[in-house]
C-alpha cells in the first residue's frame, strides 16, 4: 500500500469511514444455448450407415404433428415400426404415410404385458387444439397435470397392449438402430424393458417431461451401464451409444471434426 493510501485510509478511519475498492461490475455470463441432440446424432448415423437404418417409433401419433422421425422417414426412406394405440389417430397416421412401402403400422401400445391397457385421451368437442390428442397417456394424472394446462372431459378407453419382446417377435425384429418414445408418462417403464443383450439400440430417444429427478437419474444411469452418452435438451433425452460410434471410427466410415458436436459429445472421456 502507498504512503498516500495509508494516509488517506487513517483520516478517513479517525472520521469514522471506512474505505473500500468499488470494483467494476463483472458482464452478464452469455445466455446459454440448447443444442437439440435427436435430429443431429439421427443424420449422423443414418449418413454413417448409408441409410442402413431400421427404427421403432412408440407413440408415433399422426406421423407429422411434432414428429422428430418424420423428416428422416421421407428423405432417407428408412425402414421402421411405428405404434400409435388411439384408433382414429391411427387411421391418421396409415394415411399420412400413404405409399410408404417401408414400414410397418400396429394399432396398439407397448405395455408390461399383453393384452389390452387403459389409455386416457380428452373427450372429442372438448375445445382443445388438435395436438391435444398427442397427451393420451396410461396414467390419468399425466393427462390432467399436462405441460399445456388443457382441461376437458377425460375418457378411457381399452387399447391392444404389446410388450416389447412380443413386438420385436412378432416382425422378426433383430436389430433396432433407433428407438423414439413419446408415451406422456411411460418412457421409463419401455426403457426398463429392453433386454439390452439382444437388441442395443444405437440412439435412444425418450421424454422426460413425467420423470421425477431421482427417476431421471436412475433411467440416465442405467442407459450409461449399457454404454450409452446422455443428452438432455428441454424435455427430451437422448442416449447415443459410444462404442456403436467408435466401431464406425475403426470401419473407416469417419472421423472426429473439430465442429462434429457428435463426435466431441461421444468421444469425451468416461467419468
Amino acid at each position: 500500500m502507498s504512503f498516500f493510501k495509508r494516509i488517506a485510509r487513517g483520516v478517513l478511519r479517525r472520521l469514522g469511514y471506512t474505505a473500500h475498492r468499488i470494483r467494476p461490475e463483472e458482464p452478464p455470463p452469455p445466455a446459454y444455448v440448447g443444442v437439440e441432440v435427436f435430429p443431429l446424432a439421427a443424420s449422423d448415423l443414418i449418413h454413417r450407415r448409408k441409410g442402413d437404418v431400421f427404427f421403432i417409433q412408440i407413440g408415433a401419433h399422426d406421423g407429422l404433428t411434432y414428429d422428430p422421425m418424420r423428416p428422416f422417414v421421407d428423405e432417407y426412406h428408412i425402414p421402421g415400426i411405428l405404434l400409435e394405440p388411439q384408433p382414429k389417430i391411427f387411421n391418421k397416421l396409415v394415411e399420412n404415410y400413404r405409399g410408404a412401402t417401408n414400414l410397418i403400422f400396429e394399432n396398439a401400445a407397448l405395455a408390461r404385458e399383453d393384452g389390452e391397457i387403459s389409455l386416457y385421451t380428452f373427450a372429442e368437442g372438448s375445445g382443445l387444439p388438435e395436438h391435444a390428442t398427442q397427451l393420451a397417456s396410461f396414467r390419468r394424472d399425466a393427462l390432467i397435470n399436462n405441460g399445456h394446462a388443457y382441461q376437458g372431459e377425460v375418457v378411457e378407453t381399452r387399447v391392444t397392449a404389446l410388450t416389447l419382446s412380443t413386438l420385436l417377435k412378432k416382425h422378426n425384429v433383430g436389430r433396432v438402430d433407433i428407438l423414439q418414445i413419446d408415451t406422456e408418462g411411460f418412457d421409463f417403464e419401455i426403457i426398463k424393458m429392453i433386454d439390452f443383450s439382444r437388441i442395443k439400440p444405437t440412439i435412444i430417444s425418450y421424454e422426460n417431461a413425467f420423470l421425477n429427478v431421482s427417476e431421471q437419474q436412475e433411467c440416465m444411469h442405467l442407459l450409461a451401464s449399457h454404454g450409452y452418452r446422455i443428452a438432455t435438451f428441454h424435455i427430451d433425452t437422448v442416449a447415443v451409444l459410444q462404442t456403436n460410434y467408435r466401431e464406425g471410427l475403426r470401419a473407416g466410415l469417419g472421423s472426429p471434426r473439430l465442429n462434429d458436436p457428435m463426435g466431441a459429445l461421444l468421444n469425451a472421456p468416461q467419468t
